[in-house]
């Protein structure tokens, strides 16, 4: 599996899955002794970048995940003229950072088709947006269709009632 991301969040990955770092090994040419998710690894020298993965234009954008730790938001593809995205994917957000809400606003002025936002409760959290945040940030993208992650139910509600709700 390939992951993409900063080198502090790297860091944490290998510090927390050690056994999920190590190239496999194997017991002839091809075939690994044991059954295991390998990561393969890569840096980003910019937090804000541009890369393509599996042949997917995709571009990193840096959000705040309580206090100073930066975590990564993600777009994913490209929408005719090159500004719009399909997907713009932001998860351990608790705060925007005003360069990049002003990229994701332009990027919102050509379209953006699925937001993926993180929201944690309907209180707030010191590392994640709060349901409110969440939706805050939706009407201000204006996105063809918003899904909120990382809920954790019983701190905003059962399923379907938020969802009537909302």
């Amino acid at each position: 599996l390939q992951v993409v991301s900063n080198r502090d969040t790297l860091e944490r990955i290998r510090e927390s899955f050690p056994y999920l770092c190590k190239a496999p090994e194997l017991s002839r040419p091809g075939v690994m002794m044991r059954w295991m998710l390998w990561l393969e690894m890569e840096q980003l020298e910019e937090d804000d970048a541009s890369l393509v993965v599996a042949g997917l234009p995709v571009r990193s954008f840096p959000v705040w995940h309580g206090g100073a730790y930066v975590s990564l938001g993600f777009a994913f593809g490209t929408k005719a003229g090159g500004r719009g995205h399909p997907l713009v994917y932001i998860s351990d957000v608790k705060e925007v950072p005003p360069a990049t809400m002003s990229w994701l606003e332009s990027v919102a002025e050509a379209g953006i088709d699925v937001l993926m936002v993180d929201a944690c409760s309907r209180q707030g959290h010191s590392a994640h947006f709060s349901l409110d945040d969440a939706l805050s940030l939706a009407r201000r993208l204006r996105p063809k269709r918003t899904l909120i992650m990382g809920i954790v139910s019983c701190l905003i509600g059962d399923h379907d009632e938020v969802n009537e709700e909302l």
